[in-house]
């Protein structure tokens, strides 16, 4: 008999057992990718942002639609996402429902992330995935094994792709390659200088400066 599993519903023991990875964990996110200091204009748009999400977060439960418009819209405005030509951001509603055959089981899941595309080769640089927050208290890690699913969907078609889960308040990045996934440090919105790095770390994945 065939078993149907939601993706969300998997553990991170689950997905590591189902594509054989290992987990390795990363200081420094200049070790493969080729970031730069954000210009004064940035800043100060990145100063805006932090101070609109603050104030709803502030006001108590944010939801997973907030999340996305209030604050990763924005963020992938400012890293160049939406205005460069050779990029094309699927929503939601615009990627169709995924499966893995493992066996008796299929996993079965909907593509609940903003998966941004190059057009040259459909190559997926980022996967991004929205997680409900209330006040913080969500750890972002419960959204790993999902978010680790839908990004082993594109190594088929390429060497690495890179992923990052937030609730807003709280930002992980992963990269992931055949039979390995690097996890990055906790970068939180809170902090000035842990924010422009999470603006710094996607402009840098958009623009696709890998250090060789």
């Amino acid at each position: 008999m065939i078993h149907v599993i939601n993706a969300s519903s998997l553990t991170l023991q689950e997905v590591r057992e189902q594509f054989k990875l290992e987990s390795v964990f990363e200081e420094d996110f200049a070790t493969f990718l080729e970031l730069q200091n954000l210009t004064p204009t940035e800043q100060v748009r990145l100063a805006s942002i932090r101070a609109d999400w603050e104030r709803y977060l502030s006001a108590g439960k944010v939801s997973e639609g907030e999340v996305k418009v209030l604050i990763l819209s924005r963020l992938l405005v400012e890293a160049g996402y939406l205005s460069r030509e050779d990029l094309r951001v699927s929503l939601e509603e615009q990627v169709a429902d995924v499966e893995v055959e493992d066996g008796d089981r299929v996993i079965r899941g909907r593509m609940d992330v903003l998966v941004c595309q190059e057009r040259r080769g459909d190559r997926v640089p980022l996967c991004i995935l929205a997680i409900k927050t209330k006040n913080s208290e969500v750890d972002v890690r419960v959204g790993l094994p999902q978010l680790l699913f839908y990004m082993q969907l594109f190594l088929e078609q390429q060497p690495s792709v890179w992923g990052l889960v937030t609730n807003g308040e709280v930002y992980l990045f992963v990269r992931l390659v055949v039979g390995r996934f690097q996890l990055f440090p906790y970068l939180v919105m809170s902090s000035p200088r842990q924010a422009e790095r999470v603006l710094e770390v996607l402009i840098a994945i958009g623009r696709d400066e890998v250090v060789p």
